[in-house]
């Protein structure tokens, strides 16, 4: 994890340690620490707060994915605008969330992330999702071909399952799933899976077929 507040990692660490097979690995308390510490601890999650005092956040999350794209990256901070959420999902975080979160919400969201899936906080994600849409008013998106599979698998992201929750819904292997969401990426020019949600809920692409 890395918070430069002494007293948030060891709260973050009595919490998180309290999940059964649940272990911190290693701690920093500045941006330049980090990109060390993920090469020589490998762990299966990066928790990330956007203030730092030697860098920004963001930065650093796009650093983390650039060099190490099999950690995920899930923000913990204070700020709840909406310049700060589509900035760190576009520099490549998997999922989002405010300090004032309830500790079910915390594990919910580690839980997800570390799993391959996306996480928004509910307060966030209703915002996120107002001026995402409120966006597609205002700019139509070129029209786009999807098989019947690819939408199915838009709306399973969606709804916040994982890559072995979404191959047991569309009766498929997770390669599969994974061949899929490649395709996705390349249909709707985005990295990964947090910005293919977002973009996907901006053209409506994960809305229910009508009729």
């Amino acid at each position: 994890m890395v918070d430069d507040h002494d007293l948030v990692r060891q709260g973050l660490r009595l919490l998180l340690e309290g999940e059964d097979g649940w272990s911190v690995v290693g701690e920093c308390s500045r941006a330049g620490e980090c990109l060390p510490a993920l090469a020589r601890l490998a762990p299966d999650l990066l928790l990330l707060d956007l203030n730092l005092p030697d860098g920004a956040g963001q930065q650093l999350a796009r650093e983390s994915r650039a060099q190490h794209p099999q950690i995920p990256v899930l923000v913990l901070t204070t700020f709840d605008d909406i310049p700060s959420v589509l900035g760190a999902m576009r520099a490549g975080a998997n999922g989002y969330l405010v300090k004032s979160a309830r500790r079910d919400e915390l594990i919910s969201a580690v839980r997800t992330v570390a799993e391959g899936g996306c996480y928004l906080h509910p307060r966030i994600a209703h915002a996120v999702l107002g001026e995402l849409h409120h966006g597609a008013v205002a700019t139509t998106p070129v029209p786009l071909q999807l098989s019947p599979r690819e939408s199915h698998l838009l709306r399973c992201l969606a709804s916040g399952m994982v890559n072995p929750e979404i191959a047991r819904e569309l009766h498929v292997s997770v390669g599969t799933v994974k061949q899929v969401l490649s395709q996705l990426f390349q249909k709707l020019g985005v990295r990964d899976r947090t910005q293919l949600a977002a973009e996907a809920a901006r053209r409506g692409l994960d809305e229910p077929p009508r009729g």
